[in-house]
């Protein structure tokens, strides 16, 4: 089982300019507020500066913040904080979409589409023997990746390494990674989409996606989650941003749940509470977790308490990752796991990982 993080869309962004890929989560912060600045748009009235933390704003505080404002927030600052969040929202998708485009533009990492492919051809994971021994798992497994990422990295490397999936049957594009309901955009006037969750490879996107609609925070939980065309090569654009196809999602907003240490309104959303859920089930099962520039942050609780209360103890965590004090925070916010350094503090870690066969076992 995989975990991504922002490091991990960055990492897969590298072929373009530093200032064209993918950010963390710190560089999306300042991305944000200069493309509010340039669209008019009013700053929030409590600014991040005021949300200290190491090396920088505490950018997670200072969106659960505005998300939910404390009970000393007049009701007027309070409705204004709510406006920011919103505003911020619609922000970071259209950040993550220009620098997606910028990354598409030319050809994907080596490494990116070999993994999509290990992870959809198996066996990518590993199961403990009676020995507590990691081995490699059946070839015809399902392999899990859990993304926190808003991207479509992932998907568009699928499209381009899987020309048809289980049973011989056809892909149907991104369509094939998603298990959860999502609908087509053909309802509303596109053609060609459902999600069937086909593929080997189950990409549960817990934080949304640039490319799912849905009506707002306001919506009730039974609100539709709709899941754009699929993209039939890396390269290709998003559909909707073409000005022929605007309309269909003119009532809508990019589905997309900002990093916040508080539980917003999004997840009220019965969808994305469907890949919740899968997501604990699979962290039941799993024996082994693969985190792929995700550095666990100590304020995001939702995650950590999912993690530490359906990840056993005891349980092998491999950390694919170029920081090497990373496992000592991940040992101290996870005990009892067996947290494996080898592929951590390394460059190029990720393709370290695949050019040694890296499942289960260090070199």
């Amino acid at each position: 089982m995989f975990v991504l993080g922002a490091g991990f869309s960055k990492a897969a962004s590298e072929k373009v300019s530093a200032t064209d890929r993918l950010p963390l989560l710190w560089e999306l912060r300042e991305l944000v507020e200069a493309w509010l600045g340039t669209h008019g748009l009013p700053a929030p009235p409590f600014p991040a500066d005021r949300f200290p933390g190491a090396g920088g704003p505490d950018v997670e505080r200072w969106l659960s913040f505005l998300a939910q404002p404390p009970p000393w927030v007049s009701p007027a600052d309070t409705k204004r904080c709510q406006a920011a969040f919103i505003d911020l929202s619609n922000a970071i998708a259209e950040v993550i979409r220009e620098q997606e485009r910028r990354v598409i533009a030319v050809e994907p990492v080596d490494w990116l589409p070999k993994l999509v492919v290990k992870w959809n051809g198996g066996p990518a994971g590993c199961w403990e023997d009676d020995q507590g021994k990691l081995q490699p798992g059946a070839s015809d497994e399902t392999t899990t990746v859990i993304t926190f990422n808003y991207d479509t990295l992932p998907e568009r490397a699928y499209m381009q390494t899987a020309p048809s999936v289980g049973h011989g049957l056809p892909s149907n594009g991104a369509a094939d990674l998603f298990v959860a309901p999502l609908a087509p955009l053909e309802a509303r006037g596109l053609d060609t989409m459902t999600s069937r969750g086909f593929a080997r490879l189950q990409l549960l996107k817990l934080h949304g996606s640039i490319d799912w609609y849905y009506s707002g925070l306001e919506a009730g939980p039974e609100d539709i989650v709709y899941h754009n065309r699929i993209q039939r090569w890396w390269s290709e654009p998003d559909p909707v941003t073409l000005p022929e196809f605007g309309s269909i999602v003119a009532d809508k907003v990019p589905f997309l749940v900002p990093p916040t240490a508080v539980k917003t309104m999004a997840y009220r959303n019965a969808v994305l509470r469907s890949q919740w859920a899968r997501a604990a089930s699979a962290l039941a099962d799993a024996d082994e977790l693969v985190l792929m520039g995700f550095s666990l942050p100590p304020t995001d609780s939702v995650v950590l308490d999912m993690i530490e209360m359906q990840f056993d103890r005891g349980r092998h965590i491999f950390v694919v990752d170029s920081n090497s004090d990373l496992p000592d925070k991940i040992e101290n916010s996870l005990p009892g796991r067996q947290v494996h350094k080898c592929y951590s503090g390394i460059t190029d870690p990720i393709p370290q990982w695949l050019d040694n066969d890296g499942r289960c076992r260090c070199p």
